[in-house]
This record gives structure tokens, sequence and C-alpha cells, in this order.
């Protein structure tokens, strides 16, 4: 069901566009960007029926990561445009979590998150704007720890898997004779499937300094909300946000 639904939405993309597709030259293009993403975490979970809420900016957490790492590819031929963001953190915390016992307790995860998605280039109403216009799923893991002081520990596992519908475009901010900057958001929405809703914002503006290196400074929320279907006491409503810069290669 899900293929069917990325695929339909797929074909239609690329067919409302087939004029497009004649006019860009057919060399690929690819850039690989690594990017620190420091991330704030908050919203509520609630695991085996026990809830509780978070809110911690990245400064009170970045000394709990254990380990992270974060990467932006793209490549186009043509018109076609091919797109992966992937991200991983592994979280541990202590005294993280509030209302849950007047003792406390402390809230442990580890999350990737895997955006791909395939698409069309399209160009805007003025000279050297365009935009991707893709389609594609967002892929979730989730391993999350629970402990409360004098009640226990509580442990899930969260696989989700949801289509997303992303907008990205590339607007000069001077022309390009004067200036490689750009301002090179991406926005997205989706859910539906193992997750209620989700979406993506993330503004950003990349500088291309020559033919092969660029610097991509920016924001990025990555929103969830989640039920599970099997389990009325397994929820979850989170929101990452926080600054985003990256040095990446393009040729």
């Amino acid at each position: 069901m899900k293929a069917k639904i990325l695929g339909s939405t797929l074909v239609a993309i690329l067919a409302a566009s087939p004029a497009a597709f004649a006019a860009k030259t057919e060399n690929w293009q690819f850039e690989i960007t690594p990017y620190a993403w420091m991330t704030g975490m908050e919203g509520e979970a609630t695991v085996n029926g026990k809830t509780v809420e978070f809110d911690k900016k990245f400064s009170d957490i970045v000394d709990k990561v254990d380990l992270a790492g974060s990467v932006l590819a793209e490549a186009q031929k043509g018109r076609m445009v091919f797109w992966l963001q992937t991200d991983y953190f592994a979280l541990s915390t202590k005294e993280f979590v509030t209302g849950a016992t007047p003792n406390g307790g402390k809230f442990e995860s580890t999350i990737g998150i895997q955006e791909l998605a395939v698409g069309t280039q399209v160009d805007g109403w003025m000279p050297e704007q365009t935009f991707e216009i893709l389609v594609g799923a967002r892929l979730t893991q989730l391993n999350n720890t629970l402990t409360l002081n004098g009640m226990g520990q509580f442990k899930k596992k969260i696989s989700l898997t949801d289509p997303i519908l992303l907008v990205r475009p590339s607007l000069p901010i001077l022309p390009s004779k004067i200036s490689g900057l750009r301002f090179n958001p991406t926005l997205g929405i989706g859910g539906g499937s193992d997750s209620k809703y989700i979406y993506e914002l993330q503004p950003q503006v990349q500088y291309q300094f020559n033919d092969r290196v660029a610097l991509r400074v920016g924001y990025r929320r990555v929103g969830y909300k989640f039920e599970d279907k099997n389990n009325v006491e397994n929820q979850m409503n989170m929101r990452l946000a926080g600054l985003l810069v990256g040095l990446g290669m393009t040729w």
C-alpha cells in the first residue's frame, strides 16, 4: 500500500512537467554534505502507559550525546533528482524528564532518521530559480528506555515508515555573477502510515565557494505524532529542532 501511494504521487509529479526534462543537461551532478545538527528535543512520550514530558535545548543535552552523525546527499541527472538525508543520535541522559514521579527519572534514546526521495526539478518565475518537488519516505528507528525512580524501567523500540512530500526551492539571494549565495530550504509534510503525521521545516542558506565546496547554514525542525495502533499505552509527540551547519562537496 505504501509503495502504491509513493509510486502514484511520483508519476503525477513527473507527468506534470514533461517539457522541463528536455530543457536540462543530462550530465550527472552530485552533492555530499556532512553537517552538525545542534538539535534540542521537546515533546511528550508514553511508554507502557507511563507519560513524561521533555523540553531540552541543545545546550542542555550536548554533554549527554554519546554518538551523533548527519549527512545530506543529492544526485541529479537532467531534471530527475535523488535526495537523501540521514541522522543518528545516541543519548544517555540524567534526570531528563519532568512530571514522571516526585523523584524524577531518566530517559535514554537512540534515534535514527533517514529521508529518501526522488522527484523532478522545475524552473521558477525568475532566472536562476528552481524548485525540486520530491516524494519519498522517512524511516525512523527509536530505542527508548524510561527509568522512573522508585517505579522501575520501561523499554520500547519503535520503527516508523511514513510517506513524505518535499519541496526544495533554490533561490539566488544575489545574482550568481556577484555571489554564490542562495536560499535553499527544505519543506516537507507526510504521515498517515505508521505515524499520524510528520513534518520537516529546514530553512537554510547555501554559499558556493567554488565548483567543489559549499557551506550550508540554517535551522532544522523535524516533528512526529505517533500512536501505537496495537497498544494505546505507547504514544509520542516529539520535535527535534536546532541550528544546522555543514561543509560539503559538489561536483
